[in-house]
């Protein structure tokens, strides 16, 4: 049995919580997208691993992973637990608790999408068995609060105005009632706002209100509670009611915290706000060089702070610029996110340096009505090849029919041409949608 480097750890839908957060009619949604994002834990290294996710994958999806990557050695195992519970079953389960002790044992790093109290009771039975994992030793107190604490919206707010850092004028508010007050005077004023909830699920925790033609604050107030409804999170906790920055561009960027100080990143991307699915573009002719320096540069200053802050694991920041190309921060994500593959997964398939030579677009998990064998007929003529280093990759597959994908070209059109092949109900990668029209570059 190999020893894998890395023991990856997709415990998606546990850090999110959505369960308890929202209840199960609303949480089923985001546990099949988290289903289809937790195989990409697979990607996360560039080094023989194994990656614990929450359902298989079927034989013809893995199978053509595995023939992409001949030198190493990885496998996929599942737990047979609920998806929300990952780290309780491996404690459950005997004989995979053991397994993974002797890995940490022999060396092997763990990477989990995201820390939870679940997973910190995981690391203190593995650290009493003496196999705690080296990247973890010793534990880091104080790390769940810290978590917390970055990844509210108030706290994100709190943290990035007492250091400095160029945010959207902004108010938090302990109530939605609030909230809704403040978006309706700034609607009356001809002002667009965001009004987002504190904590929530993926990127559809929160409201646009737009100027509006209405000089009536109680209609205004109407309309935005009505629409409300259809954002359970805003009924949780404080919202944060933010100006909203428009004209430029949404960006983001990861890295690693080492709770000491240092912080490495990983990568930098723009943010595609598709109708269907959404999705992000890394690499070649992203970023303009001005957009791409700015970025970095606050990329790694806040890294550094949240850093010294003590937080320890990987941080994803959020950004958005405005028409004169100013760099505004506006969320933090104290996790992995669904772009945490993207580099290593590129590298392995087309080696250092791939960034100034190709694109690579990651749409957000989308619906296919086939089977594995089915989509791939599809794709024929699309997928990815080696030796053209552009195509369609396949990265998961889920029994719901969600889909991962990751689609590679010599830049973004073609990354959005080569889209077009997905067997999808809607052209969901239209030039509109992607901010590109015929005729025109990509800026």
């Amino acid at each position: 049995m190999n020893t894998p480097g890395v023991v990856a750890f997709g415990n998606v839908a546990e850090y999110h919580n959505a369960t308890e957060l929202f209840g199960d009619k609303a949480a089923e949604p985001w546990i099949r997208n988290a289903a289809a994002i937790s195989p990409l834990s697979l990607f996360w290294s560039g080094c023989d691993s194994l990656a614990i996710v929450e359902e298989p994958q079927p034989a013809p999806v893995f199978s053509r992973l595995k023939k992409l990557f001949p030198l190493r050695n990885f496998e996929m195992i599942t737990t047979g637990g609920h998806p929300e519970k990952l780290s309780e079953a491996i404690l459950c389960d005997s004989i995979l608790f053991k397994r993974l002790a002797a890995s940490f044992r022999r060396g092997a790093f763990f990477e989990p999408w995201g820390g939870t109290s679940k997973l910190e009771k995981l690391l203190v039975a593995f650290e009493e068995e003496k196999a705690l994992p080296q990247n973890f030793n010793p534990l880091a107190s104080g790390q769940s609060w810290r978590r917390s604490y970055l990844g509210a919206k108030s706290g994100f707010r709190d943290f990035s105005t007492n250091r400095g850092f160029p945010l959207p004028e902004g108010w938090v508010f302990s109530s939605l009632d609030l909230a809704i007050g403040a978006a309706a005077n700034c609607a009356l004023r001809g002002e667009g706002v965001v009004i987002k909830a504190e904590r929530g699920v993926g990127g559809a925790c929160q409201l646009f209100s737009p100027p509006s033609s209405s000089s009536d604050k109680t209609t205004i107030e109407g309309r935005l509670e009505f629409y409300s409804r259809r954002v359970p999170e805003l009924r949780r906790g404080a919202v944060v009611v933010e100006r909203r920055i428009e004209g430029g561009l949404s960006l983001s960027g990861q890295g690693f915290c080492d709770g000491k100080g240092g912080f490495s990143s990983h990568f930098l991307a723009r943010q595609l706000h598709c109708v269907l699915p959404g999705g992000a573009m890394v690499g070649k002719g992203t970023l303009r060089w001005a957009d791409k320096r700015k970025l970095s540069t606050l990329l790694k200053e806040t890294g550094r702070a949240v850093s010294r802050f003590g937080y320890r694991g990987v941080l994803g920041v959020d950004f958005v610029t405005d028409s004169e190309g100013e760099v505004y921060m506006v969320e933090f994500n104290p996790r992995r996110t669904t772009l945490s593959h993207a580099a290593p997964l590129a590298c392995g398939l087309l080696g250092e340096g791939w960034q100034e030579r190709r694109t690579l677009l990651i749409p957000a998990p989308i619906e296919v009505s086939c089977s594995p064998e089915a989509l791939f007929d599809k794709l024929e003529g699309s997928l990815f090849l080696r030796e053209k280093g552009e195509g369609i990759l396949v990265t998961s597959f889920t029994k719901t029919g969600l889909i991962t994908t990751a689609i590679f070209g010599c830049g973004p059109e073609r990354c959005v041409e080569l889209s077009r092949a997905l067997p999808v109900k809607a052209d969901f990668c239209s030039l509109a949608l992607c901010g590109v029209t015929p005729g025109q570059s990509f800026f």
